[in-house]
């Protein structure tokens, strides 16, 4: 069941099984944010002060936590984006609380141009130093085969999840294993284009690089 709700007033004329159906939403954890509380503030406060940034109609459940916290479901997914992106915080009384997911969401990476031989533990450390922190085991990636008795080759290429990261990704990395300097690609599961490097879109279908084309063109 999706986990996105949509806030509807329910007709006089429909039966009351109908009209409890539509009234029993059950969000997911992806559509919960969190902020810290202050103590002896009414719950009511931190709710007007998100509903001078959001519908108030899209805030569904709410409720004091352990350790100083407050918690929040919101109508659906896209509205949770929507406030981090657009806001990420709230006005309590003069202080600024900043949201954060209860789910944080990963990101899928995948390595390519990787020598079977280096254990997946020594490419970890590697990552490890460049700020990069995995959320899932890496594992290798099979190759696009249609014929069945092939398709348990692996590939050259291995992916793994990882948390949200302020630091940048390098295009690629040199790990040197086995006394041997190895090139290892680092790809993000979003569209990069290699050209511009803005996310989004490849390189064929990049305006930089049609600019380019026309440029070379003219004589």
């Amino acid at each position: 069941m999706s986990s996105d709700v949509t806030i509807q007033n329910v007709p006089a004329n429909k039966s009351y099984s109908t009209a409890v159906a539509q009234q029993n939403f059950f969000p997911g954890k992806e559509n919960a944010i969190l902020f810290s509380a202050i103590n002896n503030t009414p719950l009511q406060d931190y709710l007007i002060s998100l509903s001078n940034l959001i519908n108030p109609k899209n805030i569904l459940f709410s409720s004091r936590l352990s350790n100083n916290r407050i918690s929040m479901y919101l109508s659906s997914k896209q509205a949770v984006e929507d406030f981090m992106t657009n806001y990420g915080s709230i006005e309590v009384h003069g202080e600024i609380f900043r949201a954060r997911r209860l789910i944080t969401p990963a990101e899928r990476i995948v390595l390519s141009n990787v020598c079977p031989s280096i254990p997946h533990e020594v490419i970890i450390q590697e990552l490890k130093h460049l700020g990069i922190n995995l959320v899932s085991p890496i594992t290798f990636l099979k190759i696009s085969v249609s014929l069945p008795e092939y398709n348990h080759i692996k590939s050259f290429r291995r992916q793994m999840f990882i948390s949200p990261h302020n630091t940048t990704i390098p295009d690629s990395i040199l790990l040197n294993y086995d006394n041997t300097n190895n090139r290892i690609f680092i790809s993000q599961d979003s569209m990069t284009c290699y050209i511009c490097k803005q996310i989004g879109h490849i390189a064929s279908n990049c305006s930089s690089n049609k600019i380019l084309l026309i440029s070379l063109q003219d004589p």
